[in-house]
């Protein structure tokens, strides 16, 4: 019976695999261990659940009113990858809203989101949300990981609001405070907005960070299909009233890096162009091919300050390659102009999480 309701609710097959108790005062509740979510078209399960629990109030649920008061979850998993497969086929002419009471409480806790064969996973410690409800901003605590082939490569700790269409058509998260964590480095401090579409496949949002006097403002675009593919826009001023560096770029999310097809820098007044990617790994790196016809090598060098600009202090390993045509330096001209800078890997040598 229980199965069959939380079935018709969900859109998909559950199956309770454990032992679960009910109770029916002072609140009605449900506490389990092992729940399964399938669907017919997908050969994998979508999510497991280790431990579920849920509590609906009692005296408005007698005058046929669902108040739910909480909804607990540890241990398990959701698989996108399945999920995506189990979401395919034609779209509804118009999303149909759907009716799904106010939660006042939801918790998760050490869960995992992965993506099919498990090479990657974001690895939820605990996510909080509170007065849950469609159409309506629910206040969103977040700490989790993210992990290739089991290693930890990224931390991240998130407070915000997350709004959730009628239809679950959209999503959009407010992030208020967002701190990043690479190994020993790491930046906080980051707030945007970001917005999921069904209908278009894509997410899309802009982030601010500012430390300082130095800032940062982004815009990227996910468009999601057999690739991930996107694109990015970001502008870096060192103060309020510096010149920003503009950068443009195009990109492919592959298994262990984002590749970078397109890039675009405008830079002190110099354009620059190439490709390049950043690399998903321990520690992780960025490599860029650039090439500009003219470069005045006397205003980039004002973009770094004596003793400020070292290697170590990036969050990552850097390596690129500049070819200049033309450089102008304290009055002297070169042409045919090549620098290196770091000795990180080529994006051809990444193969693996590891370093």
């Amino acid at each position: 019976m229980l199965e069959k309701e939380f079935s018709s609710s969900l859109g998909c097959d559950v199956r309770l695999t454990g032992d679960y108790r009910m109770s029916l005062f002072p609140r009605i509740a449900i506490e389990g261990s092992g729940i399964e979510l399938e669907a017919p078209q997908v050969v994998r399960l979508l999510a497991r659940g280790e431990h579920y629990s849920a509590a609906i109030k009692l005296l408005p649920f007698l005058h046929r009113e669902v108040q739910i008061a909480s909804v607990a979850l540890r241990g398990g998993f959701l698989d996108l990858g399945a999920l995506m497969v189990a979401n395919k086929g034609p779209a509804p002419s118009a999303p149909q809203e759907i009716s799904v009471p106010q939660v006042r409480s939801l918790t998760i806790e050490e869960f995992a989101l992965v993506f099919g064969d498990e090479s990657n996973v974001v690895a939820l410690n605990k996510v909080q949300l509170d007065e849950l409800e469609l159409g309506r901003e629910a206040r969103l605590e977040l700490d989790g990981s993210w992990l290739g082939e089991g290693i930890e490569m990224a931390r991240v700790a998130l407070r915000g609001g997350l709004q959730l269409g009628q239809a679950l058509e959209s999503a959009t998260l407010k992030v208020r405070d967002l701190k990043l964590e690479f190994g020993d480095s790491g930046v906080s401090g980051l707030s945007g907005t970001w917005v999921w579409d069904q209908s278009l496949a894509t997410i899309s949002g802009e982030t601010d960070w500012a430390q300082d006097s130095k800032s940062v403002h982004s815009h990227i675009e996910f468009r999601l299909g057999e690739l991930i593919t996107g694109g990015l826009q970001a502008s870096y001023r060192q103060s309020p009233d510096a010149v920003p560096v503009v950068a443009e770029a195009r990109f492919i999310f592959r298994e262990y890096q984002l590749e970078f097809p397109e890039i675009g820098l405008a830079w002190a007044g110099q354009d620059i162009a190439g490709a390049g990617c950043y690399w998903l790994t321990q520690p992780a790196g960025l490599h860029l091919s650039l090439l500009a016809k003219v470069l005045d090598l006397d205003k980039i060098s004002t973009f770094f300050p004596a003793g400020n600009a070292r290697e170590s202090d990036l969050p990552f390993n850097l390596s690129a390659e500049l070819q200049v045509e033309s450089a102008n330096y304290s009055g002297a001209k070169a042409r045919k102009v090549s620098v290196k800078i770091g000795s990180g890997r080529a994006c051809s040598d990444i193969t693996g999480p590891g370093p």
